[in-house]
């Protein structure tokens, strides 16, 4: 799925995951969760209706930890949107320059949009 735009159906697996670590990196940020689980993130993002960069989001994320994915939803513009069971709205932008927005890694799969 290298390269494609995110479809809901094949990301449902994403949903009740815990969150169980938030990485910080110069250029990207992780959130890993349980069952081998984990998001790399390379683009804007949105939180609650707030755009921040990487190192920003992140924190906000901290508050996160041990908490479930809700639900997921893939936008018409296909940025993909992440509600933890907190109530805590997470908003990937998918790049329009065609770099890797994020991927999702589950085991041995490799979802890159």
């Amino acid at each position: 799925m290298i390269g494609s735009k995110p479809i809901e159906s094949e990301l449902k697996f994403l949903e009740n995951l815990q969150l169980i670590q938030v990485a910080v990196g110069e250029f990207e940020f992780q959130l890993n969760f349980y069952e081998d689980v984990g998001i790399s993130i390379e683009c804007e993002v949105t939180i609650n209706q707030e755009r921040c960069g990487g190192i920003e989001a992140a924190k906000k994320l901290l508050t996160q930890l041990g908490k479930k994915i809700k639900r997921l939803k893939v936008l018409p513009s296909f940025d993909l949107e992440i509600l933890f069971s907190t109530g805590l709205a997470l908003l990937l932008h998918l790049r329009s320059d065609g770099n890797e927005s994020y991927n999702i890694t589950k085991s041995t799969e490799w979802f890159v949009f």
